[in-house]
């Protein structure tokens, strides 16, 4: 088990885990697009209800933020406008996300929690 390179990088992990906290951004922005893309389909009657709401809105948000893009000078600083604001606000984002998760107390699991 000591050969396990797994083992080997684990002392880092506060480093490495910093490094991916902008692309949690990237996959909360994809994951929300498709989770409001099955909403009138979901299983709860809560957000089958909800679903056009979200719909348009989410799609209003995309709306904007493509209109402020399409207002900036060359695609490149577009690119470059888009990717650093979401990748910034996802690090941001995902650290307060990430300490006040790990910050909480701990339960044991047992068999009664199932």
């Amino acid at each position: 088990m000591a050969d396990n390179w797994w083992l080997s990088i684990l002392p880092y992990q506060h480093i490495y885990w910093s490094l991916m906290l902008p692309l949690l951004r990237i996959s909360w922005l994809l994951q929300s697009i498709v989770f409001v893309h099955g909403m009138p389909q979901h299983y709860y009657k809560y957000y089958r209800e909800r679903a056009t709401y979200e719909q348009v809105t989410l799609a209003l948000h995309w709306v904007l933020v493509l209109a402020q893009l399409y207002f900036l000078p060359t695609m490149q600083i577009r690119l470059m406008f888009f990717a650093i604001s979401q990748l910034t606000g996802g690090f941001l984002l995902a650290h307060v996300v990430t300490y006040n998760h790990y910050s909480v107390e701990k339960f044991p699991w047992s068999p009664d929690n199932d």
